[in-house]
């Protein structure tokens, strides 16, 4: 609020999971997309030496991120550039199913 306060013609855009309950907020709430807009949006974010990552493995990356445009995003442009995390980092992350 203070900034607000200092610039009254400020705007700012935030990500937030809570309200940070400004008055003069307003709320965009995004969901998660489906898996296959996921898998298209992590695609083109990544940097090219990705592109050759399993369409299995892309697809437990975006599940694991909820489907999240912030989180897919973030994520797509670190890949390649840093080691995969280590055991337990991504506990939720489960191995795709080979049919």
């Amino acid at each position: 609020e203070r900034f607000l306060q200092l610039a009254p013609e400020l705007t700012m855009v935030c990500t937030s999971r809570a309200p940070l309950k400004l008055p003069t907020e307003h709320r965009v709430a995004i969901g998660p997309m489906a898996t296959d807009d996921a898998v298209a949006l992590f695609r083109a974010r990544a940097p090219r030496v990705v592109h050759d990552v399993e369409l299995a493995t892309v697809r437990a990356i975006v599940t694991a991120l909820d489907g999240m445009p912030l989180a897919i995003e973030l994520v797509a442009a670190k890949a390649g550039t840093a080691l995969p995390p280590p055991v337990g980092v991504f506990p939720r992350y489960v191995e795709p199913k080979v049919d």
